[in-house]
């Protein structure tokens, strides 16, 4: 047995080469000699001679023995980071394994959270060569990080990690905030607002402008009450401005932007909800319905406009009494048969014979108010309103002009009207991130005129125009039908003959920046092109 070395100077145990002695003639050698913890034995040292070497001195001889060859794995590139990508785009790396040692080497495993191919596991690389592993992942929202690990028979790495990452910014943060809700642009929201199921009055949080602001960030309201920092809001005017802005700051009567705007006073000032899934069970109506869901829509029920814009000119009541214009962007009108911008103008006297109203206007003019000049001085329908806007809205978001009203004539006596012009079409603007499904519509259109009216039904005073078509702009995916046609306008007649109606409103106006297969009237445009 071979004694181990100890802190003891004496006795010392040693092990002592005497010689290489060939056995048998055999070329194989082994060790013969080693002392014993006493010092002697009958192999310890010469014949007779006992030890002759100094009792202090220990005569260890080294064996020289030439190094083992070993493997050496060397990877390129050793990290990978893809950087900022798109959500849903392929993430690709390929990672060279190569042996740069002497001996082969054995690959026992590998793994990552992203797909790898080939497997590696028992895999044996030779020296210099080189294994390519492909690795690839689909980007998801967020800043990911993962790693490549391999195992080897390295021995100075048997472990080897190869780090990952990318980064997808959330569209549903601020951060990716831009203004222009364009093709490239259009922002989703944040979400903050969660999923939801409306239906009924769309009535978020609104206010109007006490004062009119020029290139300025601070507006004055008429109640700032519940506002807050970083809600978004739209400023929207007659005049057709439509501005988003974030809020900085909220004082007593006060709203600050982040931004400078310009709007006339009297604007609407009106918070845009941030949902994620948004579900619409039953009709949703309103006249400036604005929101951004981070999600998808889903129309169970209609989402509508109708009738949000500008108002028909009111029933005429009096014996007899003119019609009146439909209101624009221009204002309320007046009892005249001209028309009042976008907005159709009211029946004329003439003669004690009714005259219909003119239809209001948009994206295209309505039609003149009918009339009955039988009696030889027949008096004119109301004008139809004009235009206003572009295809692409780029000047602005505008209401549906409002129908004029009918002629209330002397003929019809009391407790009748001339018919009220129909109201224009409101706004819809939406940024939907998932895309827009269901049974259900958008509309923006313009209501009917209203029917003359005389409890006798002997005679009827003229019929009201139809409003025109609103708008709508929808920054996402969809196929649903979109609609923002122009109303009908309302009957007129003299004692049940000669019938006659109010002007038609002008259809309004459809942007889409996304891929769409609904139907929609008028023909969409959209600024993708």
């Amino acid at each position: 047995m071979r004694a181990m070395h100890t802190s003891r100077p004496r006795p010392r145990a040693a092990l002592l080469l005497v010689g290489l002695l060939p056995l048998g003639g055999c070329s194989e050698y082994e060790v013969i000699g080693q002392k014993d913890e006493l010092g002697g034995g009958a192999d310890s040292g010469p014949a007779g001679g006992g030890d002759s070497a100094d009792p202090d001195t220990d005569t260890d001889t080294a064996v020289d023995t030439a190094e083992e060859p070993e493997p050496d794995i060397e990877v390129s590139p050793d990290d990978h980071d893809a950087g900022t990508v798109e959500e849903g785009s392929l993430v690709e790396v390929d990672i060279l394994v190569r042996n740069v040692g002497e001996a082969d080497l054995h690959l026992f495993s590998g793994s990552s959270g992203w797909s790898l191919s080939p497997d590696p596991a028992d895999v044996i690389l030779a020296p210099d060569e080189t294994l390519v592993l492909h690795l690839e992942t689909t980007a998801e929202v967020g800043d990911w990080t993962d790693a490549l690990l391999l195992q080897s028979n390295d021995p100075d790495e048997a472990e080897l990690t190869v780090p990952l990452a990318y980064r997808v910014p959330d569209p549903c943060s601020w951060e990716s905030w831009l203004a222009d809700d364009t093709c490239e642009g259009g922002w989703p929201g944040t979400g903050v607002d969660g999923d939801v199921t409306l239906s009924g009055d769309f009535a978020p949080l609104s206010t109007t402008l006490s004062t009119a602001v020029t290139a300025g960030t601070a507006l004055q309201v008429a109640d700032a009450t519940g506002f807050a920092v970083d809600d978004e809001v739209v400023l929207q005017a007659a005049d057709g401005t439509f501005l988003l802005g974030r809020v900085s700051l909220v004082g007593t009567g006060t709203i600050e932007l982040s931004e400078a705007v310009s709007a006339p006073e009297g604007a609407t000032v009106q918070r845009v909800p941030h949902y994620r899934r948004v579900t619409v069970d039953e009709e949703l109506t309103g006249s400036l319905v604005v929101f951004r869901a981070c999600g998808d829509l889903r129309l169970d029920a209609d989402l509508s406009a109708d009738g949000g814009g500008h108002a028909g000119g009111q029933r005429a009541t009096a014996i007899p009494e003119e019609g009146w214009q439909g209101s624009s962007e221009l204002g309320a009108g007046t009892q005249s048969a001209s028309a009042n911008g976008t907005g159709g103008g009211g029946g004329s006297w003439s003669c004690n014979v009714h005259a219909d109203g003119g239809g209001g206007g948009h994206a295209t003019a309505g039609t003149e108010g009918g009339d009955w000049d039988s009696y030889y001085c027949g008096g004119p329908g109301g004008s139809g309103g004009g235009t206003v806007g572009d295809e692409l809205l780029s000047t602005g978001l505008f209401f549906g002009g409002g129908g004029g009203s009918g002629y209330y004539d002397n003929d019809a006596g009391a407790g009748g009207w001339g018919g009220a012009g129909g109201d224009g079409g409101g706004i819809v603007y939406i940024v939907v991130r998932d895309g827009i499904g269901g049974q259900g519509r958008v509309l923006a259109r313009g209501d009917h005129g209203e029917d003359g009216y005389w409890p006798t039904g002997g005679t009827s005073p003229g019929g009201g125009g139809g409003g025109a078509g609103g708008t709508i702009f929808i920054v996402g995916d969809g196929k649903v039908d979109l609609d923002a046609s122009g109303g009908e306008g309302g009957e007129g007649s003299e004692a049940g003959m000669n019938p006659t109606s109010g002007g038609t409103g002008g259809v309004g106006r459809i942007r889409v920046d996304g891929s769409w297969s609904g139907d929609a009237s008028p023909e969409l445009v959209s600024g993708c092109d």
